[in-house]
């Protein structure tokens, strides 16, 4: 018996941390005179709705992934009916059109 599956992993979690860290420096630039609130925003903006496709893609693979398992637990299924159907009729497999 043969067993297919797609898994995608996405690590979040660096991606997170490097938006903590684009936030501080971009605190720091403020700080030290750099006008920087309206790029802040649009980063943080940006990492929120990056975040969100994130979310959106495990989903969807998931989905994709349960998807797949069941096509192949029909397809099993179908492989042994035809093999139990040609072992019952002797090999020959009535056709019908």
């Amino acid at each position: 018996m043969s067993e297919s599956r797609l898994s995608i992993v996405i690590d979040s979690c660096s991606a997170e941390q490097k938006a903590k860290d684009l936030e501080k420096a971009l605190d720091a630039m403020d700080t030290a005179g750099v006008r920087v609130v309206s790029t802040a925003g649009k980063a943080g903006r940006s990492t929120d709705a990056a975040g969100k496709s994130l979310v959106g893609v495990g989903r969807d693979a998931r989905k994709g992934a349960s998807d797949i398992d069941s096509l192949n637990r029909s397809l099993t299924e179908t492989g042994k009916r035809t093999a139990a159907a040609a072992a019952t009729s002797g090999g020959a497999m009535p056709f019908s059109a």
